[in-house]
């Protein structure tokens, strides 16, 4: 699918309410509010991302169409070198609270700072990942036993 079909869900929703009568951004005025707006190049969804793409990658992070910028990103579960957190994990936390706290700010009048979506999404992903990794670390030992048994 093409960037422009990902229309924000709100914005639809309300239109088809007969509220919304255009598709622009009614938090900064850009001229379409789509997913990509929304998760990627809104300012402060920008500000959180600037904060964890290394300066060689920003160009292509941000100007990749929506699907491609999803896909690839949510696809790259290389682990990254100064936190360990696998890239794929932390990239899909990141977007979530991106979404959540934007819709905290519509709603509540509530934000977050760039940095504390970072901070929460690393702390989230390090869970994430000691739980599940865990569990694979536990698998691997008892089938290197049971191999081992087998000699």
């Amino acid at each position: 699918m093409e960037a422009g079909t990902w229309i924000c869900f709100v914005s639809v929703y309300l239109k088809i309410q007969g509220i919304g009568h255009n598709n622009s951004c009614t938090l900064c005025g850009h001229d379409f509010e789509d997913l990509a707006h929304v998760l990627r190049n809104y300012p402060s969804a920008k500000d959180a991302w600037m904060l964890v793409i290394p300066d060689q990658l920003k160009q292509r992070f941000f100007s990749a169409s929506f699907q491609d910028w999803l896909i690839l990103n949510l696809c790259f579960h290389e682990r990254l070198q100064g936190s360990g957190l696998t890239w794929s994990c932390l990239f899909g936390l990141i977007a979530w609270l991106i979404w959540k706290n934007r819709n905290l700010f519509i709603f509540q009048h509530i934000s977050w700072a760039a940095t504390e979506v970072v901070k929460v999404s690393s702390c989230w992903a390090r869970q994430y990942e000691s739980h599940f990794g865990g569990h694979k670390n536990n698998n691997q030992s008892s089938n290197s036993t049971n191999n081992s048994d087998d000699i």
